[in-house]
């Protein structure tokens, strides 16, 4: 028989060799299926014990999407079915938002009934961030009455190329017996001056007691001109 060419796993036909093959062959399939072995897992020196369980629940699932272009700007975006106790930590990425106004603070605000409403009123929720930039020593800000999550002081710009990215992560968003813990890193092109790095790291909580089943991105004045988002769920 013409001996298999293969060069992962997925190729492999593990009714090859036939059981009447000459052995020739069959040492070159054994060869072969080494050779693809090696490639596939290089750095195995020691026994892998993980059990299937372990090996199904690492990484993360991505549960919803969302983008915003600058023909059609959106007020805001909104996970609203996403967010269920199957998760127990949540992470939102977002990649280039950008708003349509210049020099304003991006936010987050939470619903506890799928989205119809969003709590935003004074101590709704207490939050703090340490903001630096490329020509500024760190500023810590934060609020304890707090209508939103600001992730950082007002500044992002408007500009092309100088959007919000990073990283936003909720914890246990269906436990009604502990208020609901955030944390984010966020970096962005600050506007004064222009171009300058700005990287804001924070922690905030919902200070009401109860569930999250929604999370809404925001700016704090106008509308998103054009971003991506994607919402995770971290497996247990």
């Amino acid at each position: 028989m013409t001996v298999e060419t293969f060069t992962h796993i997925n190729a492999l036909n593990p009714a090859l060799p036939a059981v009447d093959d000459p052995i020739p062959e069959g040492d070159d399939q054994i060869r072969g299926l080494k050779q693809v072995l090696v490639t596939d897992f290089p750095n195995i020196d020691s026994p892998v014990t993980a059990t299937p369980a372990q090996l199904n629940g690492i990484g993360m699932v991505l549960l919803a999407t969302a983008t915003v272009v600058s023909a059609s700007p959106a007020a805001v975006v909104d996970f609203a079915s996403a967010i269920t106790s199957a998760y127990e930590e949540y992470e939102l990425h977002i990649i280039d938002a950008l708003p349509v106004t210049s020099g304003v603070a991006p936010w987050v605000r939470t619903s506890t009934d799928g989205g119809a409403t969003f709590a935003a009123s004074s101590g709704d929720y207490d939050w703090m961030n340490n903001r630096s930039t490329g020509s500024s020593a760190t500023v810590t800000n934060g609020g304890t009455t707090a209508t939103k999550l600001e992730l950082s002081i007002p500044g992002v710009p408007s500009v092309t190329g100088t959007g919000v990215c990073g990283v936003i992560r909720f914890y246990d968003p269906g436990n009604t017996t502990s208020n609901k813990r955030f944390d984010w890193r966020i970096s962005y092109a600050g506007a004064l001056p222009l171009g300058n790095q700005v990287t804001c790291v924070g922690s905030g909580a919902r200070a009401a007691i109860a569930d999250i089943d929604a999370i809404r991105f925001m700016f704090s004045s106008g509308s998103i001109n054009s971003g991506k988002f994607k919402l995770y769920g971290v497996r247990k």
